[in-house]
């Protein structure tokens, strides 16, 4: 079976999505992860910018003291701290479900970007998730 990187990525947030809805928010960051970084290879072989290359260009022009390697190492820290096991200082991971409602949300912006919409289940997710956690207040 031949399966094209941007349907792999498609099905990766998909289930991303069904296991944020299950409340598995160590797989969704994981799975979503994996979709994002996948897109965002994509996008810029295809001289488009990833979500990511956009926030990193962003605090280049702000003239962030921050150079854009850092920033990836920040943005990345529980995505890339939930792969590796170096050593025994990486057995226990620092959490928050934040993380993982962001890196499912960068994937399906990248997704978006480079294929111009985003299916149904990734539009409820963005707007139950991401418009819908602006426009309510903290206590609902």
């Amino acid at each position: 079976m031949k399966i094209h990187k941007v349907d792999a990525a498609r099905r990766q947030i998909e289930a991303a999505i069904r296991l944020w809805e299950d409340e598995d928010h160590v797989s969704a960051l994981t799975l979503a992860g994996a979709a994002e970084e996948i897109l965002g290879n994509l996008l810029g072989r295809s001289n488009m910018t990833s979500f990511l290359k956009r926030i990193s260009d962003q605090a280049e022009q702000r003239q962030s003291k921050l150079p854009p390697k850092e920033l990836y190492k920040i943005v990345n820290r529980t995505k890339n701290a939930l792969k590796h096991a170096n050593d025994d200082s990486e057995d226990a991971v620092e959490f928050d479900v934040e993380d993982a409602r962001l890196m499912v949300t960068r994937a399906l912006i990248n997704y978006q970007e480079l294929t111009g919409a985003l299916t149904s289940k990734m539009s409820a997710f963005m707007a139950k998730h991401v418009i819908g956690s602006w426009l309510l207040p903290e206590d609902e």
